[in-house]
C-alpha cells in the first residue's frame, strides 16, 4: 500500500506541476480533479 500511495501522490504532484502553466484555470481544475479521483479510486481497496 505504501508504494502505491507514494506512486499515486507523485503522479498527482507531477500533474499539478505540468498542468500549472499549460492550461487555463478551468482546464487545470478539471485535469487535477480527474487525477485526484484516480488517486482516491486506487486507494479504495485498502
Amino acid at each position: 500500500m505504501k508504494n502505491l500511495f507514494g506512486e499515486q501522490c507523485a503522479s498527482l504532484i507531477w500533474a499539478a506541476s505540468r498542468f500549472g502553466s499549460t492550461l487555463d484555470a478551468e482546464q487545470r481544475q478539471t485535469a487535477l480533479q480527474i487525477q485526484a479521483r484516480r488517486v482516491v479510486e486506487s486507494l479504495e481497496p485498502y
